[in-house]
């Protein structure tokens, strides 16, 4: 198994895992080592409204006119935004977990997160908020750092999951997880 795989799965299970955190689930969005444009032609959508949404949904003829046009801020919510750029920066956060040693490399191959995070924080004319939501998203992978590495091991066996199975899988981390945690509580009772 090559270094960049076991780092691609972790940078896509911190997507899902704060997806499903912020968002909880989504039967429809997939997680996968495998970019789903590859097999589709296009990417992942996040339900996210206003002008980021007609930029995503415009035709190739219309791009051009929807891209150009001034955010129409009234249209986008505040928090939604908030929550996708926290995703968007969750990948980064859990690459760094995984490898800190990293951390230039993980910046640069991150680069399309945070290109996105930025134009969302300047549509709500919010920049200042980039570390606080960094830290938000480090926050969601540290805390369910479990999920995610769970949830990285079975992308780099199956490479690709559906959003239903790879819930399931988060479940699962976090069940034996609690299970765990339980049983330490309770023996020292029983000591």
């Amino acid at each position: 198994m090559r270094a960049e795989e076991l780092h691609t799965a972790h940078h896509k299970a911190g997507h899902f895992v704060a997806y499903r955190h912020i968002r909880f689930s989504d039967p429809d969005f997939q997680a996968g080592i495998v970019s789903p444009s590859a097999a589709t032609g296009q990417g992942q959508t996040l339900p996210l409204h206003g002008t980021e949404f007609r930029r995503r949904q415009a035709t190739a003829e219309q791009s051009a006119e929807v891209a150009s046009a001034p955010p129409v801020f009234s249209d986008l919510d505040v928090e939604e935004v908030k929550n996708h750029v926290v995703y968007l920066y969750a990948g980064a956060a859990a690459e760094l977990r995984f490898d800190g040693s990293r951390e230039e490399e993980v910046r640069a191959t991150a680069g399309r997160d945070d290109e996105k995070a930025r134009e969302l924080l300047e549509d709500i004319r919010r920049p200042e908020l980039e570390a606080e939501l960094r830290a938000a998203a480090a926050d969601i992978v540290r805390e369910r750092w479990s999920e995610v590495r769970h949830l990285a091991t079975e992308l780099l066996r199956y490479k690709s999951l559906g959003g239903e199975e790879a819930e399931l899988v988060c479940r699962e981390a976090a069940a034996a997880e609690a299970l765990a945690a339980y049983r330490a509580v309770h023996r020292r009772r029983r000591r």
